[in-house]
């Protein structure tokens, strides 16, 4: 099948548009439904995914689909934790030319020079934070405040842009929280230079909704971030929500959670479980998708897995903004993660066990359903994975904390998961940091074992010399190895075996295969 796709005819743009559809259905299986079991073992391939993916890439750059193919080229270093094939030139000019200088300056960071990886990398995190200590003085188009007090307890800030359709429904299921009804609550709608009519909708709904409120118009389009970061600006609440018009909280989860922030003034974070569902047009509830479900939660697992800490069913202490800094408004789509990522070394967060939020998840596409995130996320999320970010994140951490979150790493839930999962890189990187700071730590007896395998899933990724048999092959000897370590790493025993949280080593639960292993399709004319 390989030598098949690599000989297919590049002639024409049919050609071409044929053969990315062919590489497609190597790495996943495309309409399952119609294909035969023999069809079936010929996709989905989920080993030599670097070769896959600079397939891609060299097929959509062609097609001059050059972030695409970027994206791709971005994949196989970071699997491999190198620029192996020289890739860096043309992902660096294809990201300066699309507007993402800085991911592009993150990823020379990270990539062109290993001997300064580290220290370039912190200088980038320390900058960060710097750079985004303070707020901007804002200029309005209007701002149109119906708000009688001074002060709130709590703040609800949703950002708006091509959002006249759902703010109705929205907001009349907002009025209902029962801090808004008793006035303890201020919604603030913020316009980011929308070309819909939300503000219209706005008026004829704001008499009969008789709640405090305020819309506020930018004269431009920003990035949800900027929106967010006025929003905190026009509060005037101690505690903040944000939300956008598909996402919707529980009658009393503002009052619930703001209970749980006035009784613990060390706590800066809190927030429940959230539902996604899929309605219609109309927001009517067609079905529910999945739980993100925080039962077990403990702070660091979001460095492991970024939904256990988000905001649909959550509030904060805006005294956080005042204390680490605000939102970077240069991000498009991950600004969320980073922002939890900058700031979560020094904040206090805590899960309550209650479904509190819910997605209503509309037939229309998402900012997140295109590679920008997965861009973005560079910047947000790998370079805190690096070994730099996780000096940034546990540098002044106690020991325990780190052992014990080695321990997770090797048998942890994600919140949107029922099985257990890995992240032998991050278990790797935080080993050399426990490694700096105490030696003789018990957690790594699991050292050698964490290296080993995490070397081995790498070498899955890129089989130098394939052959017929050779991907199965060693498909099947990580397999023993895997199952071999997990033996020895549970005869080490640990402090959470009494948990039930145990070495379990599948190859394809570790988070290398759950985050960003997904393929962007193209438009293909036919």
């Amino acid at each position: 099948r390989y030598k098949g796709n690599f000989n297919a005819s590049e002639q024409t743009e049919k050609d071409l548009a044929n053969k990315v559809e062919q590489w497609w259905n190597l790495g996943e299986t495309l309409n399952p439904e119609q294909k035969s079991w023999r069809d079936k073992l010929g996709s989905g391939y989920r080993i030599d995914r670097v070769r896959l993916w600079r397939e891609i890439a060299r097929v959509e750059e062609l097609r001059q689909n050059d972030l695409v193919a970027a994206t791709y080229k971005i994949r196989g270093m970071r699997l491999l934790g190198e620029d192996r094939f020289g890739d860096l030139p043309f992902v660096l000019r294809t990201l300066e030319n699309k507007g993402f200088s800085r991911e592009a300056t993150v990823l020379e960071a990270m990539y062109s020079k290993p001997s300064q990886q580290e220290k370039r990398c912190a200088e980038l995190l320390d900058q960060a934070l710097l750079d985004n200590l303070h707020n901007s003085n804002w200029e309005y188009e209007f701002i149109d405040d119906r708000r009688e007090k001074s002060s709130y307890r709590a703040s609800v800030i949703v950002s708006l842009y091509n959002a006249a359709k759902k703010l109705p429904l929205f907001l009349k299921t907002l009025q209902h929280q029962t801090l808004i009804q008793s006035g303890q609550a201020e919604v603030i709608l913020v316009d980011s230079g929308s070309p819909a009519d939300e503000y219209a909708v706005f008026k004829q709904l704001a008499p009969e909704l008789n709640i405090p409120i305020v819309y506020a118009r930018s004269q431009q389009r920003e990035t949800i971030q900027s929106a967010w970061n006025r929003g905190i600006d026009l509060s005037r609440a101690p505690y903040l929500s944000f939300l956008g018009v598909d996402e919707i909280i529980l009658p009393d989860c503002l009052e619930v959670l703001a209970k749980e922030l006035d009784k613990d003034l060390s706590l800066d974070w809190v927030i429940g479980s959230s539902l996604v569902t899929n309605v219609d047009m109309q927001g009517s509830w067609v079905n529910d998708i999945m739980l993100y479900y925080r039962e077990g939660y403990n702070q660091d697992l979001v460095y492991l897995e970024t939904c256990y800490l988000s905001w649909v069913g959550s509030l904060y202490r805006r005294s956080i903004h005042d204390r680490f800094g605000y939102y970077d408004a240069s991000f498009r789509a991950a600004g969320d993660t980073e922002f939890k990522n900058r700031i979560l070394p020094f904040i206090k967060t805590k899960v309550i066990n209650r479904t509190l939020g819910v997605f209503w998840n509309y037939p229309d596409e998402r900012t997140t359903q295109s590679s920008l995130a997965e861009i973005e996320d560079m910047r947000a999320w790998y370079l805190h994975r690096s070994l730099a970010g996780i000096k940034y994140a546990f540098a002044d951490r106690k020991v325990e904390d780190m052992e014990k979150l080695i321990y997770q790493c090797l048998c942890y839930r994600k919140s949107y998961c029922g099985h257990w999962s890995t992240d032998l890189e991050y278990a790797y990187n935080l080993s050399l940091l426990l490694k700096e700071k105490m030696p003789e730590s018990t957690a790594l007896k699991y050292f050698d074992g964490i290296k080993t395998l995490f070397n081995s899933y790498r070498a899955l990724d890129w089989i130098p010399k394939i052959s017929r048999l050779s991907p199965f092959s060693l498909l099947l000897n990580t397999e023993k190895l895997a199952k071999k370590i997990q033996e020895e790493h549970r005869a080490l025993g640990n402090p959470l075996a009494n948990l039930g949280f145990k070495p379990t080593y599948q190859i394809f639960n570790d988070n290398r295969h759950e985050q960003h292993a997904y393929l962007w399709f193209t438009e293909i004319s036919k």
